[in-house]
């Protein structure tokens, strides 16, 4: 089953790379991420995830199931999952699974394979793995509540005692549960801010972010790399989620589009179930446990570090002002929708109207996740009457040489 196409926004100029010339395998790509159990049975922790999901069953149906293999569940996410249940999966919480997305490689000055993880992206603590899925793999949701759950159980076994199934029925409808398993092919936001042209759902500033921080740490874990050291990144990453955190009531399987709205704290789901019939109500789910299909091949994208940093400097220096600077007293403010790390640097101050006319004075950042960079510029002079904006110009500290230059313009 397909998941349902979308196409992601233009954004200004891909990084000349070579997407799927070739491949690595997950194990390499997240060799050295903490996780919380190694190699594990999908189809095991699935089993026991629904057992141990928060829907009770009598003791009889227990033992029936308990004899069978896989028997919690449900045959319609057996179905689903077929391929996948015996596969080799590592254990991630849902933040250490976007260290894992968060994770490039690259070939040092001593030919050692190196792996970095940027952890100074926005896109490290704040990013949607299921708003940047591949769109041409097969993505699903699949949510049950205790109902569904029972007569799931029921069907397994071969049937219950009219008394038991009467009270168990009874407790699942009083039990608000649900329980949720997603499965998604999700984009590595490094491969998206290196080649933007695959898909997903990044944002200007992320890729900024994104590229900023992978110039750095590759610089941070080898001085001496070249501009011509070529950086890798897996392109996408085979996951499954599960949560047994929903208070709502569901039951069904429905296909999962980008414009959904979702992420690793909180998802909602909905859309159509596999009968046609849709269903309106959202189910909040939080707390998920991520799996990562390990033992597959996944394609890469690449690209050198001199191209990396000449693009952040390009994508920094096009960045428009998000508001004409307003006066406040003797200073000065404007916002830029920037990443913290490039807001936060030492900014200079220049005419607008001459160039090469120096400003003495002061300039204050402060950053907000929602507004962006707050600068607060103060002259140490009066401005000329005639003076048509300020320029802020900053060291990029990626190579020598390259300058963040942005203008802000006179109301």
């Amino acid at each position: 089953m397909q998941g349902t196409r979308f196409f992601a926004a233009a954004l200004i100029m891909s990084l000349p790379c070579t997407p799927a010339l070739a491949v690595v395998t997950v194990k390499s790509l997240t060799a050295n991420i903490q996780k919380e159990k190694n190699a594990v049975d999908l189809g095991q922790e699935l089993n026991g995830f629904f057992k141990n999901g928060g829907c009770s069953l009598p003791k009889e149906l227990v033992k029936k199931l308990d004899k069978k293999d896989k028997a919690y569940i449900p045959g319609e996410l057996k179905n689903i999952l077929a391929r996948d249940l015996t596969a080799d999966v590592d254990k991630y919480s849902g933040q250490s699974v976007l260290k894992v997305l968060n994770t490039a490689m690259f070939v040092d000055t001593k030919s050692n394979a190196r792996q970095v993880t940027l952890t100074g992206a926005e896109t490290y603590a704040g990013y949607d793995p299921l708003h940047n899925m591949d769109t041409q793999t097969n993505n699903f949701a699949y949510a049950m509540d205790c109902s569904g759950f029972l007569n799931s159980s029921i069907s397994v076994a071969g049937g219950i005692s009219g008394n038991d199934g009467a009270i168990a029925a009874k407790n699942a409808l009083e039990t608000k549960k649900s329980m949720l398993a997603v499965k998604a092919s999700v984009f590595s936001p490094i491969a998206l801010a290196i080649s933007p042209d695959i898909g997903g759902n990044l944002s200007r500033r992320q890729r900024i972010s994104v590229l900023y921080s992978l110039s750095r740490e590759v610089r941070g874990a080898d001085p001496a790399a070249p501009e011509s050291t070529r950086v890798t990144s897996g392109r996408m990453l085979p996951a499954v989620w599960i949560s047994s955190a929903g208070a709502s009531s569901f039951q069904g399987e429905s296909n999962l589009s980008g414009n959904g709205s979702a992420g690793i704290g909180v998802l909602s789901a909905s859309g159509s179930t596999a009968g046609n019939a849709t269903f309106s109500k959202s189910i909040a789910f939080s707390q998920f446990d991520t799996y990562i299909i390990n033992s597959q091949e996944i394609s890469t994208v690449e690209a050198d570090l001199k191209t990396i940093n000449e693009t952040v400097v390009q994508l920094v220096n096009a960045t428009i002002s998000a508001t004409r600077l307003l006066q406040i007293g003797k200073s000065f403010q404007v916002f830029f929708d920037l990443p913290r790390l490039v807001c936060q640097k030492n900014w200079s101050i220049s005419s607008l109207k001459s160039a090469d006319v120096a400003l003495p004075g002061t300039v204050q950042t402060a950053w907000d996740g929602q507004k962006g960079c707050e600068m607060m510029i103060q002259p140490a002079s009066p401005l000329a009457n005639d003076e048509t904006g300020l320029v802020l110009q900053a060291a990029s500290d990626l190579t020598q040489g390259l300058q963040f230059v942005l203008k802000a313009p006179m109301p």
